[in-house]
């Protein structure tokens, strides 16, 4: 698959063009590859997607379902997991 890209133009504030610049050199990328990943971690944490529990429409930024509770990450499930065994063994 080819890569898709839009160019795309717009006036910015030369004070934001400096930190832009400054973020792309501490990570070794060019200043457009530095706005593709800005751009393509705001979607990732703004775009919502189906709570894989119940299906429910959450923000991707949320850490648990609103709905029904479920941890959205790996390291949430991990740490509520954490608590629940605490829980059970203090209950013993």
């Amino acid at each position: 698959m080819a890569d898709e890209t839009m160019q795309i133009c717009a006036y910015v504030p030369a004070e934001l063009v400096r930190a832009l610049d400054d973020v792309a050199t501490q990570k070794g990328l060019k200043r457009a590859r530095a706005i593709e990943r800005a751009c393509e971690e705001y979607v990732k944490r703004e775009t919502p997607f189906a709570c894989p529990g119940c299906g429910t429409r959450v923000m991707a930024k949320m850490r648990f379902c609103h709905h029904c509770g479920r941890p959205l990450t790996d390291e949430d499930a991990a740490a509520m997991q954490d608590v629940v065994s605490k829980i059970r063994s203090e209950e013993s």
